[in-house]
């Protein structure tokens, strides 16, 4: 099947204004029974959406005791960086 030879309007001309096109009769937009009245039973989004939630875990250490064994961690390094200096 060729596309070469359909009729095309002339380049330049704006396409036909208007709904529906012509050609069409003036009920068959829209189609009967669109859109449908109402939404479908179930309701949107389906049932049991969204899903539950995930199990809470336990709660992360405090930051301040982070921040402690840093400064303990730090504290240990300077004191073997000095041991090893006077020795």
């Amino acid at each position: 099947m060729s596309y070469y030879n359909q009729n095309q309007p002339p380049v330049g001309v704006p396409p036909p204004q208007g709904y529906p096109p012509e050609g069409y009769p003036k009920d068959a937009y829209p189609p009967a029974g669109y859109p449908p009245q109402g939404y479908p039973q179930g309701g949107y989004p389906p049932q049991g959406y969204p899903p539950q939630y995930a199990p809470q875990y336990g709660q992360p250490p405090p930051q301040q005791q982070q921040q402690q064994s840093i400064w303990l961690l730090s504290a240990a390094v300077v004191s073997l960086m000095l041991a090893f200096d006077e020795g």
